[in-house]
């Protein structure tokens, strides 16, 4: 019997949107760090201020695990925990699954951080290629 629900769980989780620009965003992490760290082997600068004060400080390796695996946390926190008290006296909580306000402000906050890392880490990507030919 637990094992069915176990599959009603997943299915429910893989049906929110959330849960896949999580996972979007954990990807774009790994993409944006891997990309840094061999730019920088090969010779390349990182351009974020605080992230060259952090590698000085802590190492280009600690730095990047550190706030590269931060950042995945933070995507999941805000994709899978509610900001708008939905179970809290919310009378469409007993209704089942329902976009409101919160919903709204995490669903765009999260696409808005996929995109702009997307482009981070496409711009990573192309600046690795370009460095890589040159040698």
């Amino acid at each position: 019997m637990h094992g069915d629900m176990t599959w009603l769980y997943v299915a429910l989780l893989l049906a929110n949107p959330f849960v896949w620009l999580a996972l979007g965003l954990t990807a774009l992490q790994v993409l944006d760090g891997i990309t840094t760290y061999h730019i920088i082997k090969l010779g390349g600068v990182e351009k974020n201020m605080l992230m060259q004060w952090l590698m000085f400080r802590f190492g280009v390796y600690r730095t990047l695990l550190l706030t590269k695996g931060g950042a995945a946390v933070l995507a999941w926190v805000l994709a899978l925990v509610p900001i708008s008290g939905a179970g809290f006296g919310n009378p469409h909580a007993a209704r089942g699954y329902v976009f409101i306000e919160g919903d709204t402000v995490r669903l765009w906050a999260l696409v808005a951080l996929t995109v702009w890392y997307a482009m981070i880490a496409a711009h990573n990507y192309n600046a690795y290629c370009k460095m890589k030919e040159r040698r």
